[in-house]
């Protein structure tokens, strides 16, 4: 179920994460991290948008000061 609906206003917990592999293992890097805190509104969910069973529960989100960006998990996402 849809935790979000589109228009919802909503801040992130942490930026935009990347998950790679080093030569020590994997690691996760935030590419953006000025997106915390900044105030964003739901532009859709994944299934939303491109349908499908994915377990997938990701939104597109249209920041006040970056512009939109995608994917960001709902368990990083609150209501703003």
């Amino acid at each position: 179920m849809q935790k979000y609906q589109k228009g919802d206003r909503v801040k992130v917990l942490v930026g935009h994460q990347i998950l790679g592999k080093g030569d020590n293992g994997w690691f996760t890097q935030d590419i953006n991290p000025t997106l915390v805190d900044d105030t964003a509104t739901v532009e859709y969910e994944y299934k939303e948008k491109y349908g499908g069973g994915s377990e997938r529960n990701e939104y597109s989100l249209k920041f006040d000061k970056h512009g939109s960006i995608s994917w960001f998990d709902e368990k990083i996402i609150i209501p703003a």
